[in-house]
């Protein structure tokens, strides 16, 4: 279940950033040291849900997921931090 934005009551959809801000154009200008680890997981998921947008969807994965928090190092990341 995701958790609906607190104080927010809509969570802009990636389409309606501006295209320097989007995360995929981001990670294209600036590479993947430029993008949060949100922002690197929404580009994988590639589409959030209603009311939710991907990089909404990413956090709440990431902030619920047990594995994401004790795995050092997270190797998976392509910049290594």
């Amino acid at each position: 279940m995701v958790q609906k934005p607190t104080g927010m009551t809509t969570n802009p959809r990636i389409k309606d950033m501006a295209a320097k801000d989007r995360p995929r154009e981001r990670l294209a200008a600036e590479g993947a040291d430029a993008l949060s680890d949100a922002e690197l997981v929404a580009i994988l998921l590639r589409t959030g849900m209603q009311g939710y947008s991907a990089i909404h969807i990413a956090q709440q994965l990431l902030a619920r997921s047990a594995l994401w928090r004790n795995w050092p190092g997270r190797p998976w990341r392509i910049c290594g931090r």
